[in-house]
């Protein structure tokens, strides 16, 4: 009995490290893809924690998953490189984890078969494949949530022998998730509320009972609530939940946001929810109602929220597989029972190509997986050789993109951001990003004003900043209506536009911040 057991195990772990394997297999065709712009924050705080032993970015400092920065940091210094794609392993690592942590989670409450199309869905996912090879927390932040999930729901279903290591597996989990992403709260709350049902079904508190014993932090809580209104701070909460910067305001009130995306790439599968998630009843209640509680609160929470990109709802989604994973198991149960096991086979291997054909999710990620199909970033790395000496002739510079600035050609001295701009706090023109140190405008009129104020001077841009979005036209008939001579280099992701006026400098120029001011009027005293 104990062979078969240690048998077993191994089998199990054999079974784990292929998973492994294979979803790393799945997660490095994108290793050597350009930046996306929030990995620079990472890869820029981690140089400066390898000089300075602070998280800095130029005069200012990045704090936000500090942790992740200093893993970064931690396999910069192991290896002996700075460079994006190694910051993009530690991802690959976390990002491969989550299959195998569904798997061995799945495979303790239900069995194999389920847990192996749990973690099939997991591993064709085309967001997680994404956000593996991001040098970003996003992967990080969807494993320690998983494991606090996986080990709070085992805790409160029981069965388990060492109920400390599952309370302190729980805890270490989600603290590290609520670091990495303070929306984390969120699922924390829904995975609280999964485990209260869990403890009904399993008869092991009385719902009566313990509507009784929580009536008084109820009433508690709506006091406190009262409380909370009165000094504004249930306002603030709400303003925090519904802001948005500027370059997402367009999907602020967009509630069918997430809908649609899971519809776009789950098709048939998105819409059969409707019935897997029921039928998985069968198969498991409690597991079915604790996933089904954590994906539809996250989903609902996140569908309000001002804030929206699918990675915001990554660390809800492999429970969405779960309840898929146990409906599909009934199904199949339900419609093959009577057939001999090879027909049974055959219609399996049949529902699996329907399901391939009549969806997107796996086209996508064998894409992703060999390197094709990710939307433009704009790729700054050949940056120097298009903008060549005016890097080191022009006596100030601007830019658009101020992280890939600084990896890619140096330091700047504005940025020209209305985005950016929205994020300062108070959000106003000439504020300090304190993520850079570096002062930021973001109004049309003072964009102007630095042009205007600065005789010689670089602004280094994107295609679709200065043509697509209509600045060309804005700024340029601006510049030549007053005698502001420019001229222009660019590829097809970078766009350098040097200008200078020989004129004097107008008076206008005395509203400039004085640091800003290259050379002063006159009547004013440096």
């Amino acid at each position: 009995m104990t062979g078969e057991i240690s048998r077993s195990r191994l089998s199990l772990h054999v079974t784990a490290l292929l998973i492994f394997a294979f979803a790393a297999l799945l997660r490095v065709g994108l290793l050597n893809a350009p930046g996306e712009f929030d990995e620079f924050y990472h890869l820029l705080a981690a140089r400066g924690l390898m000089d300075s032993g602070v998280p800095r970015i130029l005069d200012g400092e990045y704090w936000r998953g500090a942790l992740f920065t200093r893993m970064v940091a931690g396999l910069f210094h192991l290896t002996g490189s700075e460079d994006l794609p190694v910051a993009r392993v530690i991802s690959v690592i976390a990002g491969s984890l989550i299959p195998v942590m569904v798997f061995l989670w799945i495979s303790k409450v239900v069995g194999t078969g389920t847990a192996a199309l749990a973690t099939a869905f997991t591993l064709f996912w085309p967001q997680g494949i994404l956000e593996s090879q991001l040098a970003r927390f996003y992967a990080l932040h969807v494993l320690t949530f998983l494991l606090g999930a996986a080990a709070f729901y085992l805790l409160v279903a029981g069965g388990v022998s060492s109920r400390l290591i599952y309370a302190a597996l729980t805890a270490l989990g989600w603290t590290l998730a609520i670091h990495f992403q303070i929306s984390a709260v969120i699922g924390v709350g829904a995975a609280c509320l999964g485990g209260i049902f869990v403890l009904v079904m399993r008869q092991r508190i009385n719902p009566a009972a313990t509507l009784l014993l929580l009536s008084p932090l109820i009433v508690l809580g709506i006091i406190a609530a009262v409380a909370l209104d009165a000094a504004s701070v249930l306002a603030r909460a709400w303003e925090f939940y519904r802001w948005t910067p500027v370059h997402s305001e367009h999907l602020r009130n967009y509630y069918a946001f997430y809908f649609q995306q899971f519809e776009t790439w789950y098709g048939l599968m998105w819409f059969a929810s409707l019935a897997l998630v029921p039928l998985g009843l069968r198969a498991n209640q409690t597991l079915a109602v604790y996933c089904a509680t954590i994906f539809v609160l996250c989903f609902l929470a996140h569908s309000f929220g001002g804030m929206k990109s699918l990675r915001y709802m990554s660390y809800a989604t492999p429970f969405l597989f779960v309840n898929w994973a146990l409906g599909v198991r009934v199904l199949v149960g339900v419609l093959t029972r009577r057939f001999s096991p090879r027909t049974r086979n055959t219609i399996l291997v049949l529902s699996g190509i329907l399901v391939v054909v009549a969806t997107l999710f796996v086209p996508r990620s064998l894409q992703l997986a060999s390197g094709e199909g990710l939307p433009d970033r704009g790729d700054w790395r050949d940056g120097a050789e298009i903008v060549g000496e005016w890097l080191e002739e022009a006596p100030f510079i601007v830019t658009t993109r101020e992280l890939h600035q600084i990896a890619y050609l140096g330091d700047y001295d504005v940025l020209f951001s209305e985005s950016r701009r929205s994020e300062l706090s108070p959000p106003e023109d000439f504020g300090v990003d304190p993520r850079t140190g570096r002062p930021v405008v973001g109004t049309e009129d003072n964009i102007m004003l630095v042009i205007r104020c600065v005789p010689d001077g670089l602004l280094v841009t994107s295609p679709d900043w200065w043509y697509d979005a209509g600045f060309n036209e804005l700024l340029g008939r601006q510049m030549d209506a007053e005698g502001i001579v420019f001229d222009i280099r660019e590829d097809d992701a970078i766009t350098a536009i040097r200008w200078h006026r020989d004129d004097d400098t107008p008076a206008a120029c005395e509203t400039l911040p004085r640091a800003l001011r290259t050379t002063p009027p006159e009547d004013v005293i440096p």
